[in-house]
C-alpha cells in the first residue's frame, strides 16, 4: 500500500473520529448450503482460511480501518461464534473495537437480519454493512468519507456500493454474479444495474444514457459484499418485506427512484483486495491470493488470529510454522502452508495446498489443491486434488480423492477408495434439526464405510443455493484452474463449447473465445522479459510479474514451464520487431548472430529459469518447449545443442532428463522433429559417455575406501 493512501486513511479516521462511532454490520450467516457437509459441525465464519477462521479475516480488515463497533448477526451455530469471539483480542480491554453479538435463529435472508437490527434500534448513524465471509485489505473509512460528502450534495443518498476490478475470465469472477452497472461518470450514482448470469445481451433504456453527460458502464467488476448505508436502509428492509437481499433493494430503489426519493452511489476500488468465499472454488482462488500475498497485511507470517505462532516464510511461497516434521525425501514445490504438529513421510509431494495443526502425512502421499484442517491422517500412498477436508478425518492407504470433494468433520474412508465430486459425512442419520446444511427434514444416508456416508441436499430443500451445489463439480473448480478430466468430460465440455460458439454474440457466462489465455499470457511474459532484459530489471521482481499474470488467466503449471522458456527463447525477434529492424526480419537472421543475442539473454534470466525448472517434470517441459520453438524458427533449429550444452552447463537442464527425453521422444516425434533429434545424437553421446566417467570414477572412489 502506498504511503499516500496510508496518509488519506489516517487523516480520514482523524476527521471520523469527531463524528459518531463508527459502526460496522457483519452478517455471519451465508443462508445456503454451498458448503455442506463441512458447515454442519461448524458456521462458515469459523471455516478455516490458511488456518485462521473466516471471521478473523473480516473482523481484521475493521480493525484496520478503524471501525469503533461491530454488529455481529448471528443464525446457525451462535453458540461457537460466541466461544470464539470471548476467546479473541476483541474483547480484552486494550482492544479499540467493541463487538456486540445478536442471535436470532428465524432469519433465513439478509433481509429478515436488516429488520430485526430495525426493531432492535441498533444503529446510530452511517454504517458499514458487510458478511463474515469477506477477505479484504479495504481501507473502508476514506470510502465512508466520501459517502458523507455525498450526502450533503444529495439529500437521499442512501447507500454506497462498493465494487472491485476483475475482468472477465478473473478467477474470481462467478457466470451467476456478475453483474452490469451504468453510472454518472461525474458523480458515480447509480443509473442501471443488472445481475447478468446466463444473459447473452442487455437493454439498457436510453432515458439512462440521455440524463447525464457521460455515464460509464462497468463490467469488469466483482461485488465482494461491501457497502456503506445510511441509517434509513434498516426502515428501508422493514417496509418491504419482500427485500431479502441488498439487490433487492438497489433494484427497487432504481425503478422506484421518483417514489421513494432515494439514491445510490458506487465506489470503485482500485489495486485494493476484497473478495468473498461463497463457494469452495472461491475458497481455493482466495486461498492462493493469501499465499501470494495479494492480501498484504493479511498473510500467513503477520499472525492474523489469536495466540497463533508466526509462520516462517520460506521460497516459492512456502510457509511453516515451528515443530513440523519433514522427512528429508518429501517435497514442498510451490504454495504450501505447513501449521505446527505436523508430520510429512518420505517421498510425498505437496503443492498449493494448507495443512491444518497436528496432521500426519504419510509416506509417498501426492497432495495438491487441498486443504486440510486441524488432526487429520492421510495414510501412504493417497493422493488428494481440488477436496477440503475438515477436522478429524483419516483417509487410509492409498485413498484416491480425484477432485471436488468435501470431507465433514470425523469421516474415515476405508483402504484403496477412489472418490470424485462426493461430500461425505461421519453420522449415518441426519435428524430434522436445522443446521448448516439448509435441510429441516430427516435424511437417511447412503454408506460409504463405517464413518463415512454420502450426503446429498434433499430435492426440496429450502437452501438458495440447489443449482450450485450440483454445479460445483471438477469443471466448477477449474474453470480457472485446468484439470485433468475424464473423456466423457472432455467430450459434454467440446459440445458445450460449439453451442456457445454458435450463441450471438454478447455477454456470455464465461470469457471471450479471442483471444485465448494462454495467447494472452505468452505476450504479457514476453512483453515483461523484454522490458525487463532492456531496463536489467531484477528477475525477483519479473517473477511476481509472471505469477500475477498465472494466476489472472487460466493458465496450467505445465504450461507456464512451456511458455516462460519460449519467451526467453522469442526475445531475439521480439527485440527486433519492436525496433523495427526490417534488415533482420524472422527467418533471415543466421543461426551464429541468434546465438549472439540469447547467450546474453540466457545469462540474464537464469534465475527465472531455474524459479520455474526446478524438477524433472518441469525439465521435461523444458525440452518440450525447446523443440517445439526449433521446429517452428528454423535459425534456432541451427543452434538447439549449443543452448542446451549452455543449460547443461548452468545446471537447468540433468544430463540424466536429457538423455532420457531424446530417448522417449525419437520415436513419438513429429516428422518435422525427427532431424532434430538427429542433429542431438553426438551431444547426447558424448552426455552418456560423460556419465559412464562418472560412474567408473564413483566406484573406484568406492573401491579405495
Amino acid at each position: 500500500m502506498s504511503s499516500a493512501h496510508q496518509k488519506s486513511g489516517s487523516k480520514a479516521k482523524q476527521n471520523i473520529q469527531k463524528e459518531d462511532v463508527v459502526q460496522a454490520v457483519v452478517i455471519a450467516d451465508s443462508f445456503n448450503s454451498r458448503f455442506a457437509p463441512l458447515t454442519n459441525a461448524v458456521p462458515r465464519a469459523l471455516l478455516n482460511l490458511i488456518n485462521v477462521p473466516l471471521l478473523d479475516y473480516t473482523l481484521e480488515c475493521l480493525g484496520n480501518s478503524g471501525v469503533q463497533e461491530v454488529i455481529l448477526f448471528c443464525c446457525n451455530h451462535a453458540d461457537q461464534i460466541k466461544k470464539h469471539i470471548m476467546n479473541s483480542k476483541w474483547k480484552e480491554k486494550s482492544s479499540p473495537m467493541s463487538i456486540n453479538i445478536i442471535v436470532s435463529e428465524d432469519c433465513r435472508s439478509l433481509g429478515d437480519a436488516m429488520r430485526d437490527i430495525d426493531a432492535k434500534a441498533l444503529i446510530r448513524g452511517d454504517f458499514i454493512l458487510l458478511h463474515g465471509d469477506l477477505v479484504s485489505n479495504v481501507q473502508i473509512i476514506p470510502i465512508l468519507e466520501w459517502h458523507r460528502k455525498i450526502q450533503k450534495q444529495d439529500k437521499g443518498a442512501v447507500m454506497t456500493v462498493v465494487y472491485s476490478q476483475a475482468s472477465p475470465g478473473h478467477r474470481l469472477r462467478s457466470p451467476d454474479e456478475e453483474v452490469v452497472v451504468a453510472v454518472d461518470g461525474k458523480t458515480n450514482q447509480i443509473l442501471f444495474h443488472q445481475r447478468v448470469g446466463g444473459i447473452k445481451k442487455i437493454s439498457l433504456p436510453l432515458e439512462i444514457l440521455l440524463s447525464s453527460d457521460r455515464v460509464n458502464v462497468w463490467h469488469d467488476i466483482l461485488d465482494p459484499g461491501i457497502a456503506i448505508c445510511s441509517p434509513a436502509v434498516p426502515p428501508l428492509f422493514s417496509d418491504n418485506f419482500d427485500f431479502q437481499s441488498v439487490d433487492d433493494l438497489v433494484k427497487d430503489l432504481l425503478i422506484n427512484e421518483e417514489v421513494l426519493t432515494s439514491t445510490l452511489y458506487c465506489h470503485r476500488l482500485r489495486g485494493e483486495f476484497a473478495a468473498r468465499v461463497s463457494s469452495p472454488r472461491f475458497y481455493h482462488a482466495i486461498s492462493l491470493d493469501v499465499i501470494h500475498r495479494w492480501v498484504f497485511p493479511l498473510v500467513p507470517d503477520c499472525s492474523i488470529g489469536q495466540h497463533m505462532e508466526p509462520y516462517m516464510y520460506l521460497r516459492h511461497n512456502v510457509y511453516k510454522q515451528k515443530n513440523v516434521t519433514l522427512s528429508k525425501k518429501c517435497t514442498l514445490e510451490e504454495d504450501v502452508v505447513l501449521a505446527s504438529g505436523t508430520s510429512v513421510g518420505e517421498g510425498s509431494v505437496l503443492s498449493r495446498c494448507s495443512i491444518g495443526h497436528n496432521c500426519r502425512i504419510g509416506s509417498g502421499v501426492h497432495l495438491s489443491d487441498c486443504f486440510i484442517m486441524d488432526n487429520v491422517e492421510i495414510q501412504d500412498g493417497c493422493e488428494v486434488r481440488f477436496s477440503i477436508i475438515a477436522n478429524d478425518v483419516v483417509l487410509k492407504e492409498s485413498v484416491c480423492l480425484k477432485g471436488n470433494c468435501l470431507i465433514g468433520s470425523g469421516v474415515v474412508v476405508e483402504a484403496k477408495k477412489v472418490l470424485r465430486d462426493s461430500n461425505l459425512v461421519s453420522s449415518a442419520f441426519l435428524s430434522g434439526k436445522k443446521n448448516g446444511f439448509g435441510d429441516s427434514k430427516d435424511q437417511e444416508l447412503e454408506q460409504l464405510g463405517p464413518k463415512a456416508f454420502v450426503y446429498r441436499p434433499l430435492e426440496d430443500s429450502e437452501s438458495e443455493d440447489e443449482g450450485e451445489m450440483e454445479g460445483v463439480g471438477v469443471k466448477d473448480w477449474s474453470r480457472f484452474h485446468k484439470l485433468e478430466v475424464p473423456p466423457e468430460e472432455d467430450d459434454e465440455s467440446e459440445e458445450e463449447s460449439e453451442d456457445d460458439s454458435s450463441d450471438e454474440e454478447g455477454m456470455g457466462n464465461g470469457p471471450s473465445p479471442v483471444p485465448d489465455d494462454t495467447s494472452i499470457f505468452f505476450s504479457e511474459v514476453l512483453d515483461s522479459l523484454v522490458r525487463g532484459f532492456d531496463e536489467k530489471l531484477k528477475c525477483e521482481n519479473l517473477i511476481l510479474e509472471i505469477n500475477s499474470s498465472r494466476y489472472a488467466y487460466n493458465v496450467t503449471v505445465k504450461e507456464v514451464n512451456l511458455l516462460v522458456v519460449k519467451s526467453i527463447m522469442s526475445i531475439p525477434h521480439a527485440k527486433t520487431e519492436k525496433q523495427g529492424d526490417l534488415s533482420t526480419p524472422k527467418g533471415q537472421l543466421s543461426g551464429q548472430q541468434l546465438f549472439q543475442q540469447l547467450k546474453p539473454i540466457v545469462q540474464h534470466f537464469l534465475p527465472i529459469l531455474k524459479n520455474y525448472i526446478r524438477n524433472k517434470e518441469a525439465q521435461f517441459d523444458c525440452l518440450q518447449a525447446i523443440e517445439e520453438h526449433a521446429v517452428d524458427t528454423a535459425e534456432f533449429g541451427e543452434i538447439v545443442v549449443k543452448i542446451l550444452h549452455m543449460l547443461y552447463d548452468q545446471d537447468v537442464l540433468a544430463e540424466e532428463t536429457i538423455i532420457k527425453w531424446h530417448q522417449s521422444s525419437v520415436s513419438e516425434a513429429r516428422e518435422e522433429a525427427k532431424h532434430l533429434h538427429t542433429k542431438l545424437t553426438p551431444f547426447i553421446r558424448w552426455l552418456q559417455e560423460a556419465d559412464e566417467e562418472s560412474e567408473e570414477e564413483s566406484e573406484e572412489e568406492s573401491g579405495s575406501d
